[in-house]
């Protein structure tokens, strides 16, 4: 699927360029002003020749420009290496038998003294009351 894409596009763009060398064979000279140099070379040679150079130099700021996401794609990957050696060794950690220490057992609680109440019952409501200058009827105004 992949080559055939490929060949689908491919195949009508260098026939493009083909068409656009056969009619642009002329003889142009090149030639920079400040510099003394000058080349001759057919037409559809220096526009192909600057169309790859655009591409390059597009190529090139583009990789410059993605040079932090991938330091910082670099340093997600080692973090992400360095927790999960973290994990496995908590989790070969957890695996290994333990040494149970004994236990101590403590003897049962003293039973309460019989002369006193064994329930809050006993407790007489009047004294869960809160004193009588709090209650609404006798405030201080």
């Amino acid at each position: 699927m992949k080559k055939l894409l490929v060949r689908l596009v491919l195949l009508p763009v260098l026939l493009v360029a083909a068409v656009f060398a056969l009619s642009n064979r002329e003889t142009v000279e090149l030639s920079l002003w400040p510099l003394p140099w000058a080349a001759q070379a057919p037409l559809f040679l220096l526009l192909l020749a600057t169309l790859l150079l655009g591409v390059l130099i597009g190529a090139g700021l583009t990789w410059a420009a993605g040079w932090q996401h991938r330091s910082n794609a670099r340093e997600h990957r080692r973090n992400n290496e360095r927790l999960q050696r973290q994990l496995d060794a908590a989790k070969l950690e957890a695996l290994k038998p333990r040494m149970v220490t004994p236990v101590t057992v403590l003897p049962p609680p003293a039973r309460m003294p019989a002369n006193k109440p064994a329930n809050i019952s006993a407790v007489s409501d009047r004294a869960l009351q809160p004193p009588p200058s709090f209650t609404p009827v006798n405030r201080v105004r």
